[in-house]
């Protein structure tokens, strides 16, 4: 069975080769031309199957192909895929958030646009800088799978469990000189 793991090696070299089609002059407009053609026919195709599987149950057959990860990369390709950014971003977080959460951490969604995510950590082993970004990295890694048409993802962290202010105020912080405060 093929996976997106073993099928993106091939993507990328369709990506390096399409990029390399702009240094045969005359020519590059006509390979572009030609795999833009080929991707329509698949559109096509895709959007047949579809058609024939109305005769199953349309909606239970896409969400199903949205679920394998290879079929769903497919589906966005071709703009067929039947959940938004946001909904595919908000179930990568779902699938992160059990992990974050055993390491005392969370992540809220909030926002996106133009694609670009915008995220907050909670939480998330304070004062140790590399668990957070091997938290980080583990809502990164869940959004590219579910989501990779994300433009980029953008983490910040908040420090919601910090202790609330106390009202002290040290008294060198009166003076604006450390150690001279004359009483």
């Amino acid at each position: 069975m093929q996976t997106a793991d073993n099928i993106l090696p091939g993507l990328e070299r369709i990506e390096s080769l399409l990029e390399s089609a702009d240094d045969l002059g005359d020519c590059a407009e006509t390979v572009k031309a030609v795999v833009q053609d080929l991707l329509d026919y698949h559109r096509a195709a895709i959007t047949q199957m579809l058609s024939v599987a109305s005769d199953v149950d349309r909606g239970e057959v896409l969400r199903r192909w949205a679920e394998d990860e290879l079929i769903a990369s497919v589906l966005l390709l071709y703009d067929l895929h039947p959940d938004d950014l946001r909904t595919r971003v908000e179930r990568a977080l779902e699938q992160a958030r059990p992990y974050l959460q055993s390491h005392g951490g969370d992540v809220v969604l909030v926002s996106i646009d133009d694609g670009v995510v915008q995220l907050r950590m909670k939480g998330s082993c304070h004062g140790c800088p590399s668990s957070a970004m091997t938290l980080k990295n583990t809502i990164d890694k869940a959004i590219c799978a579910i989501a990779p048409d994300a433009v980029a993802v953008h983490i910040a962290d908040t420090t919601d469990d910090s202790p609330p202010a106390t009202g002290f105020v040290p008294i060198d912080a009166l003076f604006g000189m450390k150690g001279t405060a004359s009483v």
